[in-house]
């Protein structure tokens, strides 16, 4: 990476004018600065750490994460934020999403138990659990806070504790400000 920003001797740009330094920016991520070489560590300027995200910043991700989706008015992102401690945002958008399935897993399931997965045996189950066809068919089942709770029995952060205390460390030694 060294001398990169140096042009070859007798480099020429348009109109034979001397070629300009070219612009290189790496940019590279890691979950494990601790495994990273020192010499490669030493190349880069800049060691930033994006720690998890706060309380306000998962409720920002959870209200990003809805948008588009149908949700029933007991889906508060500023509560859901509260019971997601230590939660990254990839692990916000599975739960997201993982709750965003239940209420059409919850219509097939019915369907299943009513007889079958025939288009009629989903009618019916449809129509036992009051979602119209209309709303079948936009797919606007909402996503409810039962959906989440359930969602969220099932999932824990992918980020340990000791982890982001060693990256915090990591950053104390080698990060930039």
């Amino acid at each position: 990476m060294d001398g990169l920003a140096s042009s070859p001797p007798g480099a020429r740009g348009a109109a034979g004018a001397p070629a300009p330094a070219p612009s290189v920016v790496v940019l590279a991520a890691s979950n494990l600065p601790w495994e990273l070489d020192e010499a490669f560590r030493r190349r880069f300027e800049k060691r930033i750490y994006l720690p998890l995200p706060d309380e306000g910043e998962r409720a920002a991700l959870f209200e990003v994460t809805l948008r588009g989706i149908a949700t029933a008015g007991d889906v508060a992102p500023r509560e859901l934020a509260a019971l997601t401690p230590g939660f990254s945002g990839a692990d916000i958008l599975t739960l997201t999403r993982t709750a965003a399935l239940m209420p059409i897993r919850r219509v097939l399931e019915a369907a299943r138990s009513a007889g079958g997965g025939g288009v009629e045996a989903l009618r019916a189950a449809l129509a036992a659990q009051g979602i119209t066809q209309e709303d079948a068919t936009a797919l606007a089942l909402p996503v409810e806070r039962a959906h989440f709770i359930s969602a969220l029995a099932g999932s824990k952060p992918s980020v340990r504790a000791e982890d982001a205390a060693r990256c915090e460390a990591w950053m104390a030694d080698y990060g930039s400000v």
